[in-house]
């Protein structure tokens, strides 16, 4: 399985550029290497498939699980707008290094036993600082960015194993949040002021229950953080309101 990328050949238009030739015939299937960034730059996921117009390739991960190219004919985009489709949350198995890596040219010179690859899927990439892409991920922080080979191989595990997670739409949470200031509003006046504060700080309990139990019984993640902040600035509010109508 090779990789292929979306970006610029001559001026601002994207294109798609494909190993050699002579690889790209050999190859079983092609994949994209991109990795999505969140708005604070930081890597946790990839669209499972992506490409320019209505051909769209997928990811190295699912290129490897089997999906091939597609041309998706309810798609009228023009051929260089990048349409990018299922984006999927990687739960990484922790820092640089957590996947387990053999140097290339210890392979070769001295390869271990064949049953260390008997059976396994293995991904070959640059994983030194300066040969490769380097990818922030949360892990970032303990001074360890992550190779893009090793997000890649997290992201084939994942899929393997059934774990990749979907994100709800953020209508979903807003809605869930403007049903939480609704019924604080129906519930707080009606309520001794010590009541209050329990039952702000049992509905945001609750929130966070509900999205941890939808995290591992679905693989789906739910944004609560705006119902919740609402839970929890509504203490104070309804304490203020109280003594002001005092």
């Amino acid at each position: 399985i090779l990789p292929l990328h979306l970006s610029p050949a001559s001026g601002p238009l994207l294109t798609t550029h494909l190993p050699a030739p002579e690889l790209t015939e050999a190859a079983a299937e092609l994949g994209h290497t991109h990795v999505a960034l969140d708005r604070d730059g930081i890597a946790r996921g990839t669209y499972l498939r992506s490409g320019l117009g209505n051909r769209l390739w997928p990811s190295l991960a699912l290129a490897t699980a089997g999906g091939s190219l597609v041309a998706d004919t309810d798609l009228q985009a023009a051929p260089y707008v990048n349409i990018r489709q299922g984006y999927r949350a990687v739960p990484l198995a922790g820092p640089a290094g957590s996947v387990t890596t053999y140097s290339y040219a210890d392979v070769l010179s001295a390869p271990p036993s064949p049953d260390r690859f008997r059976n396994k899927t293995i991904f070959v990439g640059a994983t030194a600082a300066g040969l490769g892409d380097i990818l922030p991920t949360p892990f970032a922080g303990s001074g360890q960015p992550l190779s893009g080979v090793e997000f890649h191989a997290n992201a084939y595990s994942a899929l393997a194993d059934n774990t990749l997670i979907s994100r709800a739409p953020l209508g979903l949470s807003l809605l869930l949040a403007a049903a939480a200031l609704v019924a604080l509003v129906l519930t707080l006046p009606r309520v001794w002021p010590g009541q209050a504060f329990g039952v702000c700080l049992l509905l945001a309990f609750s929130l966070l229950a509900a999205q941890a139990t939808l995290l591992v019984t679905a693989n789906l993640w739910l944004s609560v953080a705006h119902a919740v902040i609402i839970a929890i600035l509504a203490i104070p509010v309804s304490t203020a309101l109280r003594l002001a109508m005092a």
